[in-house]
């Protein structure tokens, strides 16, 4: 883990109504940095040091569209969300809120408090869960074969082996799995 020697910018994960979440001794952030809490308003921002060269507003307008750097930020980013996470609940940060110092995250902390405390409440005793589902190209047509059959796409298939699904199919099923589980999920969504 390094600190941050030369000019920096505060890079916020999450927010909490805990002090110090415990999790944050030793946790390492984006650019490497070590993760600390800053509090106002009774509300804690998980945050670290970044270089200011790397994240100020035009270098992330530029690393923005560096895959492999997204790529790293976006893991570090999550990591740290994730561990405050499983302390209990946090209201998490759009990847790249970057503050100039710990005034300014503190100030917008006092100045949403009210939507942040509403936020971490509908959080409280709830987990946020994730499916994906992967849609296999289909092979070429084999011109002497004839007609390939159609695969059965009534529940998902592992990616490697058995027949799958094509994209058109595999939206229908994601459809029926969206419609069967949103009445028994608190802020159920479907992204694009």
């Amino acid at each position: 883990m390094r600190a941050v020697t030369e000019p920096s910018v505060v890079w916020t994960y999450a927010v909490t109504e805990r002090d110090r979440p415990a999790c944050l001794d030793g946790l390492e952030g984006v650019a490497g940095g070590p993760v600390r809490a800053v509090t106002a308003a009774g509300l804690t921002a998980i945050a670290g040091d970044v270089p200011a060269a790397d994240f100020d507003a035009a270098a992330l307008r530029r690393n923005l569209e560096d895959l492999g750097w997204l790529e790293t930020t976006a893991r570090a980013h999550h990591r740290v969300i994730e561990a405050v996470a499983g302390e209990g609940p946090v209201v998490p940060m759009r990847l790249a809120t970057v503050y100039r110092d710990d005034a300014g995250a503190a100030a917008a902390l006092a100045e949403h408090a009210g939507d942040l405390r509403a936020a971490i409440a509908r959080t409280r005793a709830r987990k946020e869960w994730g499916i994906k589902a992967y849609a296999a190209r289909p092979a070429p047509p084999d011109r002497d074969a004839g007609p390939a059959p159609r695969p059965n796409c009534a529940r998902p298939r592992e990616i490697s082996g058995g027949p799958s699904c094509t994209g058109d199919e595999l939206g229908s099923w994601s459809g029926r799995c969206s419609c069967s589980l949103s009445p028994r999920l608190d802020g159920a969504r479907t992204q694009p």
